[in-house]
């Protein structure tokens, strides 16, 4: 019998970090963040700051992505890897996470560190982290117990 050759692909790897960040994009404009995330972390190890908003971007997509397609786990771990990049502000999108996860009070500390950060948030978000904060404290009393002011 004949022996099968054993047909090794070869992974085309970029040559120059400038093909491998258009390759990154290229990833990110096509939904494929994970391979986006992957380039990126390569080309951190050259440049820190010359890629880390790339990173980021990757990140913040592939966080929509899982928590988009109910993956609430997979998620959180994408959140973490997020929050641990350094120079980030508390990621507004994690509010989202934590409301579908039913862990209202995690979403309200988020909320309250996104307003609290003087930083201007668009307008979707800001209401976003309002929900947050409606949502964790919605204890309201019977409407029996209100007075008929209210």
């Amino acid at each position: 019998m004949a022996k099968k050759k054993n047909k090794k692909r070869r992974h085309s790897k970029a040559s120059s970090p400038q093909a491998l960040e258009q390759q990154a994009q290229n990833h990110i404009s096509t939904g494929r963040f994970r391979q986006a995330v992957n380039d990126y972390k390569a080309l951190i190890k050259q440049d820190l700051d010359a890629y880390l908003p790339g990173l980021r971007t990757a990140y913040k997509g592939l966080y929509k992505q899982r928590l988009d397609k109910g993956m609430l786990a997979e998620a959180g771990m994408v959140l973490d890897q997020l929050e641990k990049l350094p120079g980030d502000t508390p990621c507004v999108e994690s509010i989202r996470l934590w409301l579908k996860s039913r862990k209202f009070a995690k979403a309200a500390d988020v909320a309250i560190k996104v307003l609290a950060g003087g930083i201007q948030i668009p307008r979707q978000d800001g209401a976003l982290a309002a929900d947050a904060l409606v949502t964790a404290f919605d204890e309201s009393p019977p409407l029996q117990d209100l007075p008929e002011s209210v």
